[in-house]
């Protein structure tokens, strides 16, 4: 079964809840690997094994929590570069979505933001499932860009 890393999204001592959503998504796709970053990492280490974390990578160290993506991208591409997991899940906030482009960078790979997955007792897409599959080379269906050029 595949690895999946998720970013664990804490507090110094407990785990937030967008974590534990991450790890159960997770779990649908292969086998969920949390990723913790700075101290504290072993009071959090019961709570993402209940929610299916099989392993805990930690990163503690000076400047880890000093700045607010590139250390977590950083470490992040080191799991990426010697787990090959099918894939890596960071909270869907400000700093994830941060931390998800300079990982992608380093990576090249892609970024997909703000997902959705529905299932059967989704009230927004109830018939819609959550995949993780390549899907080819999209192409851009919207009108032809134009020329800009600025005014000044």
């Amino acid at each position: 079964m595949s690895e999946i890393l998720v970013l664990a999204a804490h507090d110094g001592e407990s785990v937030k809840k967008v974590t534990l959503e991450l790890l159960t998504l997770a779990r649908r796709f292969g086998e969920p690997a949390a990723v913790w970053l700075g101290a504290g990492a072993e009071a959090g280490r019961e709570r993402l094994a209940e929610y299916g974390a099989a392993k805990v990578y930690t990163a503690d160290g000076e400047g880890m929590t000093d700045y607010v993506a590139a250390p977590a991208a950083e470490v992040l591409a080191a799991l990426v570069a010697q787990a090959s997991p099918a894939a890596v899940l960071v909270p869907a906030t400000a700093e994830g979505k941060e931390v998800a482009g300079r990982l992608a960078v380093k990576t090249g790979s892609g970024v997909l933001t703000d997902v959705v997955c529905g299932g059967p007792r989704s009230p927004r897409l109830p018939h819609h499932r959550c995949r993780l599959r390549p899907t080819g080379r999209q192409r851009w269906r919207g009108p032809e860009p134009r020329d800009v050029r600025s005014s000044g």
